[in-house]
Formats: structure tokens, sequence, C-alpha cells
């Protein structure tokens, strides 16, 4: 009841907004700073996946604007698009421009947007997933490398510590819980205004009927490693604050598929969101998990 409960706080409290999409921008935005890392011999930053805020400030300066949410949150999502490659010290384009130009303005939404919902960047987002999951930091390195890198590497070095199986319940549980909040988003008018104040308590939700799915399957007693770091997951709770609305500020606002308005509440591009892919999941399973959402005992079927 308790998930029914957070959805509907959600879904039903909608009210008319008048915003103003600019779906161009992001498309303008990836094209801008490729030329700039193309001419400029990459895009300097202050650690791993993180844009240096002097890099921002000059990417600003030379186009005279910066995408929602940032400089430094957009060249993380143009990363995991694939339009960049994170060194330690910078991003380096691996797209030219050009390639870019006949693509629709709403694939370059998309693309962005999964980064995340697919890829599994940027790593910040990522992070403060396996926290609200309890799951141990190494099954989530491991799970975003089959992902980024492939499966296949590694296979055999590694089996005995993280075997097939349990690496599939993990990722099941991790794009579970991106695609039952992704369902949830699904529903919302994109003519309407949202709160965002029962947004947190959804994503919680969202993470802890993913986990239940899966944690009985998984024989934690017998593995090497341990799945899970046997923390009561309630106390993931107080970082869901924090990651929910990474999702909107590091995700969705740069991808210009959220906006907010000046009351605090939040439009959702759902109509666009609905083309965005979950891992491999086909838009019939995202929207399956957003049923398991409503029904606990019906969710524990999807571990078999």
């Amino acid at each position: 009841m308790n998930a029914i409960k957070a959805m509907l706080e959600v879904t039903e409290h909608g009210r008319p907004a008048a915003v103003q999409w600019q779906a161009q921008r992001p498309k303008t935005a990836v094209l801008d700073a490729l030329a700039f890392a193309r001419e400029h011999d990459g895009l300097a930053a202050s650690q791993p996946w993180a844009l240096a805020s002097r890099t921002a400030r000059e990417l600003e300066d030379a186009f005279g604007y910066a995408p929602h949410g940032g400089w430094i949150r957009f060249i993380g999502l143009a990363t995991g698009a694939g339009w960049f490659t994170a060194q330690p010290d910078r991003f380096v384009a691996r797209a030219w421009p050009h390639e870019l130009i006949e693509v629709p303005p709403e694939v370059v939404q998309k693309r962005l947007v999964e980064s995340f919902t697919q890829m599994l960047c940027p790593p910040q987002a990522m992070a403060g997933m396996l926290v609200t999951l309890d799951l141990h930091p190494m099954w989530g390195l491991r799970v975003a490398h089959d992902v980024q890198v492939g499966a296949a590497d590694g296979e055999i070095r590694d089996e005995s510590i993280f075997p097939r199986q349990t690496r599939d319940a993990v990722a099941r549980m991790i794009f579970g819980t991106i695609a039952s909040f992704v369902s949830v988003l699904w529903k919302l008018d994109p003519t309407n205004s949202y709160p965002m104040d029962p947004m947190a308590n959804l994503f919680y939700e969202c993470a802890s009927v993913a986990r239940n799915a899966v944690k009985d399957t998984i024989d934690a007693p017998s593995r090497p490693l341990p799945v899970f770091m046997g923390t009561d997951i309630s106390q993931g709770r107080a970082l869901t604050d924090f990651l929910h609305a990474d999702i909107f500020d590091a995700l969705l606002v740069p991808a210009n598929l959220a906006q907010y308005t000046p009351d605090g509440r939040v439009v959702v591009r759902s109509d666009v969101l609905r083309t965005v892919g979950v891992g491999q999941l086909g838009s019939e399973e995202i929207e399956h998990w957003g049923e398991w959402l409503s029904s606990v005992p019906a969710v524990m079927s999807i571990a078999c």
C-alpha cells in the first residue's frame, strides 16, 4: 500500500502549467561543446567525470548561454551518451559536430536521458542508487561495467566472485528501480505541474519493491562477496531526497524533459520520456514494472 500511496501523491495532484520547451537547446549544446573540445584539445576536468568549473565558464563565455542545469551536469550526460570520453583530467570529443547535424532534437534528448537509464552514467547518480538499494559497491560497479563495456570482458576471470545468474539479478534490481520510477513519470500530463515533495518517497518505494523482488533469489551466505551491505534499507531513505532530485537536476532538466515552476513544482515531457529505453527493457516491460509497483505480492513473480 505504501507504493500505491506514493504513486497517488504524485500523479493525483496535477495543476495546469504553461511552460515553453526548448527541444533544440540540448542538441545545440552538444554541437557547441563538441566544436569547443575539438578546438581546445578537450574539456578540462577537475576530477574524473567532473567538468572543471573554469571550463564551464569558458563554454558559457564562448557561446553566451548554458544548457538547463549547467554545463557541468550536461557534459556528464553527453559523455554517457557516447559523444565524449571521460579521461582523468579531461573530456575528449568522440564525435564530430557534423555527425549530429541531421539528428532530430528529440533523439538527442532521448540519448542524454539514456546515459543514465541504460548506461548508468554519470557515476555520481549511480552511486546514490547503490546506497538506496543497500547494494555492495563492487556489485554496482560490476553491473555498470557490464552495460558500459560488455559482459564478456572478465567473464571467466571473475565468474566465481560475480556469478552470471547473480549479476543478472542485480541488474534486474537496478533497472527495475529505474523502470518503476520512469513508469510513474509516464503517467504525468506534460501540460500539468506536479509536486516535488512526494518524489523522494516514490523513488524509495520503487527501490524497495525492486530490491524485494530479487533478494530472495540470491543465496547471500554462499557468496564470497555479499550482494547487500546488510544495512536496514530504511536508512537509505535519507539519501533519496538527494537521489531523486539528482534524477531531475542532473538528468531530465539538462535534457529539457523537465522544468521547475516558480512555485517549486515540476513539469515533465512524459510524451518524449516514453521513447527512452531502460536497460534492455521494452516499453511493455517498463509498464509492467509500474503495475508491479502497485501490487507487492505480484512483484515477487518477476524474480522467477
